[in-house]
């Protein structure tokens, strides 16, 4: 089983046999079918067959027709489609190892770390003829999905965050600046992190770790497009399952100012989630790549 196939309103399935029929419907009748000549095998046609069960949200499944137009599953999985430009910066692609899917990796300043996420418009990407569009800049538009999450309260911070007013340019602008080796950009970053740490000494004597810290983003277990959250919700939307009825929360979470779309089962995420509040919780990354 899929472990975030109940992010997207489908725990109630518990059975190989459930799954396998679900996504034998897919290939059935899909709402779209995208097919491309297989980047290997020339004469297989390489296939993205889509179930969208909530707006942005649904399922994905790829695999190749052979030659008697029979169709070879690969692998399938749920997606959420983020609805907002997060990332404008240099991204890279790469096929992964054990399968024909595709991750994707940006560096954004704003977030300290290289970003690795799920490519889920693969065929877009497969599309490209002309390679040299493959470099540069692309515009990403992240998302995820949440396997367990949790609404904490906000901090005196949160509500700038909300409003837009969080932005630490002269800060980004530092590390931009210091990654290119700017070395009087290396040692003002060098003095402000000591400030930080001692006036983190002194508080996290007395306070909680969560009132100090508004919002983080660190990969979480082995796998590589994993991560555990923590951001502010900035907006939010609730539909349910069609086929199992069950509710879903879509999340609108900004994160050391990175706009994320995030999709939780509402049976997973506790508490209540409003606007100004924090999410907190275990989510795969995933990335909407324009090319």
């Amino acid at each position: 089983m899929h472990t975030f196939l109940k992010s997207i309103g489908f725990k109630q399935l518990t059975t190989k046999r459930q799954e396998d029929l679900l996504i034998q419907n897919i290939i059935i009748s899909p709402q779209r079918k995208r097919m491309i000549a297989d980047p290997v095998e020339k004469d297989v046609l390489y296939a993205e067959l889509t179930r969208e069960f909530m707006p942005g949200i649904g399922i994905k499944v790829i695999g190749q027709y052979d030659e008697k137009e029979e169709f070879n599953t690969d692998y399938y999985f749920p997606y959420v489609e983020g609805r907002n430009e997060s990332v404008n910066d240099e991204c890279f692609i790469g096929k992964k190892m054990d399968s024909s899917a595709y991750s994707g990796l940006c560096e954004d300043d704003r977030i300290g770390v290289s970003l690795i996420f799920h490519l889920i418009n693969s065929v877009d990407y497969l599309n490209v003829t002309d390679k040299k569009l493959l470099n540069g800049d692309k515009r990403v538009r992240l998302s995820g999905l949440c396997s367990d999450g949790i609404v904490i309260l906000p901090t005196a911070y949160s509500k700038q965050v909300v409003d837009g007013l969080e932005e630490n340019v002269k800060h980004v602008q530092m590390v931009a600046e210091a990654r290119n080796g700017d070395k009087e950009a290396i040692e003002k970053l060098t003095l402000e992190e000591m400030h930080t740490y001692s006036k983190i000494g002194r508080r996290i004597a007395d306070e909680d770790v969560f009132s100090i810290v508004e919002t983080s983003l660190v990969p979480f277990g082995m796998e590589a497009e994993v991560y555990k959250m923590l951001g502010v919700i900035i907006s939010l939307k609730k539909f349910s399952n069609p086929i199992l009825k069950e509710d879903v929360y879509l999340l609108k979470v900004k994160c050391n100012g990175v706009l994320f779309d995030i999709a939780v089962n509402k049976s997973d995420l506790g508490g209540v989630p409003a606007v100004g509040r924090r999410f907190r919780g275990i989510v795969w990354l995933q990335g909407f790549v324009e090319f």
